[in-house]
């Protein structure tokens, strides 16, 4: 995470409406462990912060409602897929964890 500087979030950190209840880069970090996992429902993702020890960890003990990962991937989808395969490469496998190919679908803003 910290080899790539995902300028992005910066912006997204705050809001005319005052902070989000999750910073970005927490949610940016367990949607990419998940993609990595092949996890790549925000439900599953949410009950996996509930359940997964690595979730957990990753979360601070705080599971997001999925509706906030969703709005999340919805908003800034194109950007995590960038730095999905930006992690991939990386890796030096292609892929993180795991033996297979993984390829997450990622919502279209709209």
């Amino acid at each position: 995470m910290n080899a790539i500087s995902p300028g992005w979030m910066i912006g997204s950190a705050t809001r005319a409406t005052g902070a989000p209840a999750y910073p970005p880069a927490v949610l940016l970090k367990l949607i990419l462990f998940g993609y990595s996992r092949g996890i790549v429902s925000s439900r599953e993702i949410e009950r996996a912060c509930l359940q997964n020890v690595v979730f957990i960890a990753l979360s601070g003990e705080r599971a997001p409602h999925f509706t906030t990962l969703t709005a999340f991937v919805r908003t800034l989808g194109e950007e995590i897929a960038n730095i999905f395969t930006q992690v991939q490469g990386l890796s030096g496998r292609g892929n993180i964890g795991s033996d297979s190919e993984v390829s997450p679908q990622i919502p279209s803003a709209g």
